[in-house]
């Protein structure tokens, strides 16, 4: 193993490391979806308990915090799995501009992910990594051609 390929394997697992670190934090915007089923149902739970209209909050207002909630949990979640599917191909050499995108986008998440996103472009931008990455040269070895025989009059 290269000095570079070992350096592309600790990436990887940095990045599952980092995925599984930010898959944990899509419990806080699970907090905001609970407020909105909450509110939500707050007006058949007020109803019984007898308070005027006045004080029940609108259902449109819960609707929108369990938007939000849902739609920043399926956000994180998306960015863990697009951090865990880069470690995977960096550790096979593979996928240099979807790795590259990912690195990119990971500086967002500070500090870590902007520690990560940055060593990971470094090392991307090397040209013995490059040549990991790269797909064999078009003139190599041409796979043989089945023909069907050909008849002579």
């Amino acid at each position: 193993m290269t000095y570079e390929e070992s350096n592309l394997k600790l990436i990887a697992i940095f990045h599952y490391v980092l995925a599984a670190f930010i898959a944990m934090f899509s419990t806080i915007p699970m907090l905001y979806l609970g407020m909105g089923i909450l509110i939500s149902l707050a007006p058949a739970v007020f109803e019984s308990s007898g308070p005027s209209a006045r004080d029940v909050p609108p259902v449109i207002l819960g609707l929108l915090f369990g938007a939000i909630g849902l739609a920043g949990t399926l956000l994180v979640l998306v960015f863990a799995a697009l951090l865990f599917f880069a470690g995977r191909n960096l550790q096979k050499a593979r996928h240099m501009d979807f790795c590259t995108v990912v690195a990119a986008v990971s500086c967002l998440f500070m500090p870590l992910g902007t520690i990560l996103g940055v060593l990971t472009l470094l090392e991307l931008n090397k040209k013995e990594v490059r040549e990991l990455f790269d797909p064999p040269a078009p003139g190599g070895p041409v796979p043989p051609v089945a023909s069907s025989p050909r008849v002579v009059d």
